[in-house]
């Protein structure tokens, strides 16, 4: 049902009607008039071109249900969800009748078009700042001025625990957080450094650069590039974010593994490798792992000399 504030009062209003209160159409009226939605007011019918076509004393409130949701009370499958312009049809009277076999799923305001979904979050208009989330919406009745109003229920245990769709702000959800942690929001500018170490002033969101590094600040991104873009193995190849690379610790001969942001240090230089394989060949060729007394002993016990005594050390 659509209802309309009044904002600010013209002559030929009644005397005790006042700026703020409600009128809707078919509440006591007929032929889509307008008329008090509380009892306190004289009861006057003003025609609805009047109300509609008069925005600077009228502003449109109240709210409009997008979609519902079938239970399983319903003969239709749960998961079913209707939208109203599949469904073709009011929704108010089905959730009236058989509230307990419907469920709202969506409702727009109408006063400034915004629209509620279970699952959106959203703060009270009056008070903190903490964010709740939908949890059911439901149509419920003022019994003074007997008009429908929505309920953003918080709690489905504590059905008390919500707002009226009045008083509810929606909040704006960051798309992701950017490496110096700033968050952003859609219609956000920021820039983007690619797997390549390319810098790309992004001012519209896409899902796939979350696979790549975002900086709010351009200093903060070209410093990253900085530091990563001589980021190599020992042949020269760039390492990349998502890379697993293989390190050769030549102090105590062991093969480390890596991936992006590690071993960076330039201590690490040309001894970062593609394979496990390269590794494990530099330790097999410089590792010491026999004395001089070992040496003479393999060379008495098998009589052998050059490639034939390697060939029996690497055995051993």
């Amino acid at each position: 049902m659509k209802q309309y504030k009044l904002k600010q009062k013209y002559p030929s209003l009644p005397s005790d009607w006042e700026v703020g209160m409600e009128v809707g159409q078919g509440d006591r009226g007929s032929y889509g008039d307008y008329s008090p939605c509380h009892g306190k007011y004289s009861n006057r019918y003003l025609n609805a071109s009047e109300v509609k076509n008069n925005p600077e004393f009228w502003e449109v409130v109240g709210y409009e249900i997008l979609s519902i949701i079938g239970t399983n009370k319903h003969p239709l499958p749960e998961t079913i969800l209707y939208e109203k312009d599949v469904y073709k049809g009011d929704f108010t009277p089905h959730l009236n009748n058989s509230s307990k076999c419907w469920q709202i799923h969506s409702v727009k305001r109408l006063s400034d078009g915004k629209i509620f979904s279970i699952g959106d979050k959203f703060k009270y208009q009056f008070g903190g700042g903490k964010k709740l989330t939908i949890e059911g919406i439901q149509l419920k009745q003022d019994t003074i001025s007997n008009t429908d109003y929505i309920w953003l229920q918080t709690d489905l245990n504590n059905p008390s625990y919500g707002t009226s769709l009045n008083y509810a702000v929606k909040v704006k959800e960051p798309l992701f957080k950017t490496v110096d942690n700033v968050e952003i929001f859609k219609g956000d500018s920021y820039w983007m450094v690619t797997n390549d170490f390319c810098l790309a002033f992004c001012s519209f969101f896409s899902e796939t650069d979350l696979c790549f590094n975002c900086f709010a600040e351009k200093k903060n991104a070209q410093a990253y590039i900085e530091e990563y873009k001589n980021y190599t193995t020992a042949d020269g190849a760039l390492i990349v974010p998502g890379q697993t690379f293989y390190v050769y610790d030549n102090k105590f001969f062991n093969c480390l593994e890596g991936s992006f942001g590690t071993f960076k240090n330039k201590k690490w230089a040309g001894k970062r490798f593609r394979t496990k394989e390269e590794v494990l060949e530099l330790i097999k060729e410089n590792k010491i792992r026999f004395s001089l007394a070992d040496l003479k002993r393999t060379v008495k016990e098998n009589n052998c000399f050059g490639i034939g005594l390697i060939n029996i050390l690497e055995k051993q």
